[in-house]
């Protein structure tokens, strides 16, 4: 397992080695097992449910953007034609 720091946790390690010290490897392996795949699919989940609220902010940001750039300074030059005083 040394040879395989990378790709093993700490966490992962302990477990395996207390398996290893109780004589219940097969076990450990298979409750680590079903626990590394609960935790990718957790991951999976939270990652998917977080596209939506980023493609909201990003659109939000996006029109936000277009306002100030196009549509406040259009609007400004016509204030003053229709007679109303603009504050500086």
């Amino acid at each position: 397992m040394a040879q395989a720091a990378g790709a093993v946790t700490d966490f992962e390690r302990a477990v395996i080695q207390s398996g290893e010290r109780s004589g219940a490897v097969a076990a450990v392996l298979e409750r680590l097992a079903g626990f590394l795949e609960a935790q990718a699919q957790l991951r999976e989940r939270v990652g998917r449910a977080l596209i939506y609220p980023a493609v909201v902010v990003g659109c939000g940001i996006a029109v936000a953007i277009v306002m100030l750039v196009f549509m406040v300074p259009g609007r400004r030059r016509c204030w003053p034609a229709a007679g109303s005083r603009c504050r500086d």
